[in-house]
């Protein structure tokens, strides 16, 4: 198991790493119902790397999204996971992306219906206490 993950988990890096950061976010993003996981991954990045708060500068800006754990079935459910970071005072941190809705597991999870829309603001936190960045998605549409 541990061997699987970790080829998964170099999978997402070299995934997102290959991702063409100057690649323009469409007016609509990706919503359609067509949007699978690997697909709401690749515009999160971009639209996290479009939308990162000024505040945040000074940690660095996003390079790469690994997720780890997919926390359904709860009362909060969300998806845990690291974030690299490059030109700051940061190389990584953790970050929390909150689901919308209750899912029990991936197949209910309505990957389309999380994009942010085309102009969001305060989708993207960071909670200096815990350290953690907090992406909640549905918030900004």
């Amino acid at each position: 198991v541990q061997i699987a993950n970790k080829i998964a988990a170099h999978f997402k890096i070299e995934f997102f790493n290959r991702i063409d950061p100057k690649q323009t976010v469409s007016k609509k993003g990706f919503i359609d119902a067509n949007v699978d996981e690997k697909a709401f991954w690749s515009e999160i990045y971009l639209l996290v790397k479009r939308d990162w708060p000024e505040e945040l500068e000074s940690l660095g800006h996003c390079d790469w999204i690994e997720t780890s754990k997919y926390l359904l079935g709860s009362i909060n459910p969300h998806i845990v996971g690291r974030m690299g970071l490059i030109g700051g005072s940061a190389s990584e941190l953790r970050f929390e992306l909150y689901l919308d809705g209750k899912p029990e597991d991936l197949m209910e999870i309505r990957w389309s219906e999380m994009i942010p829309s085309s102009e969001p603001t305060g989708w993207i936190s960071y909670d200096p206490v815990s350290e953690i960045l907090e992406l909640n998605p549905t918030s900004a549409r």
